[in-house]
């Protein structure tokens, strides 16, 4: 098994391409908002070669996002995933799942009771949606995006923490 590790300098020349082609999905992804991203997440971790890549704010963060702000304002400790990517011809199986693992590994042992995310409802992104509810997600809330033409789902995945009970 390939292991997961934190994104290095080396990876943004794959990560970009990789973002580039879920771009429709995620959003718009410049080298130097790759840095930024990069900088101030929480963590963005990788699973080589080239096979995936995951970027997570925690509620703390410098972050303006309409979604991580959605959470922000509702939960008072979480982990966020702003953006998940995983390349289909890399040939890796199971890559969404061991980020996602990882990340919820770093969050448990770091006391976040909360890991969150949205996934487009329109355009639908069914993929998604189903492999969310096999991690255990639940739907918490739904937003429209005029400006980006999109409707998304918020999700989240309680761990029994004492703070996990709801929003605030």
């Amino acid at each position: 098994m390939t292991e997961i590790r934190p994104a290095s300098l080396q990876d943004h020349a794959w990560i970009l391409p990789l973002n580039k082609t879920h771009e429709h999905l995620l959003s718009p992804l410049d080298a130097a908002g790759l840095t930024d991203l990069i900088a101030a997440s929480w963590v963005t971790l990788v699973r080589p070669p080239r096979s995936g890549f995951v970027a997570c704010f925690e509620q703390d963060g410098d972050y303006d996002s309409p979604n991580f702000l959605w959470f922000r304002e509702r939960f008072p400790k979480f982990v966020y995933v702003d953006r998940i990517a995983v390349d289909a011809e890399a040939g890796v199986r199971g890559t969404g799942s061991a980020l996602y693992e990882a990340v919820f590994a770093m969050a448990r042992a770091q006391g976040y009771p909360i890991v969150c995310c949205e996934v487009n409802t329109v355009p639908v992104n069914q993929g998604s949606l189903d492999f969310h509810a096999k991690k255990g997600f639940e739907t918490v809330g739904e937003a429209h995006l005029p400006d980006r033409g999109k409707t998304v789902r918020y999700l989240l995945r309680r761990f029994d923490a004492p703070d996990a009970a709801g929003p605030t």
